[in-house]
């Protein structure tokens, strides 16, 4: 397994199917939060050191996604990323999912000892925030994406860009 988690998983009875989407990113991320935030409730370590590697494994497949070396993953180029308005590059969405998974699994790592884990997750966590503030921030919010080798961007912003902060406030960032 190459880290990449299924977007859907259907059980019927006669054909079960597994369903690899389009928001392949945001799919991995919110594992990562997922596992985050069920471990914060419970405060329980011991699945904590069981699902790590596979944390580290979706962490490491998300960054795949990044085509271009600007440390943010980028959107998929042949899919509506909200409704039916297109996103390219980078958006703020994804980018501030990335940044607070890092910072969770930098967390979890931390929580259990796993030194290397908690150095790999804070370098890759201070690059993304490096390119959030370069490629995405206007000065006032968020641009919805940005695509600076194709010298586009949409410099609106829209709610979904609070995600990111949103759960890193939850999981105190």
């Amino acid at each position: 397994n190459n880290g990449e988690l299924p977007e859907e998983i259907r059980l019927p009875t006669d054909s079960p199917s597994v369903q690899f989407g389009k928001n392949r990113a945001a799919t991995s991320l919110l594992f990562v939060l997922h596992c985050a935030s069920m471990w914060q409730s419970t405060g329980d370590e011991k699945p904590l050191k069981v699902l790590l590697p596979a944390i580290d494994l979706a962490l490491t497949f998300a960054g795949s996604l990044d085509t271009d070396g600007d440390h943010l993953l980028n959107e998929p180029m042949d899919s509506p990323s909200l409704g039916t308005e297109k996103w390219f590059g980078a958006s703020a969405y994804t980018a501030n999912l990335y940044r607070a998974a890092l910072f969770a699994a930098e967390k979890m790592a931390r929580s259990v000892g796993s030194t290397s884990l908690v150095e790999k997750f804070s370098s890759k966590r201070q690059s993304v925030e490096k390119s959030i503030q370069e490629l995405l921030w206007t000065g006032a919010f968020w641009r919805v994406w940005s695509e600076p080798d194709q010298f586009r961007q949409d410099d609106s912003s829209h709610i979904s860009q609070l995600a990111g902060p949103a759960f890193a406030q939850m999981l105190g960032m």
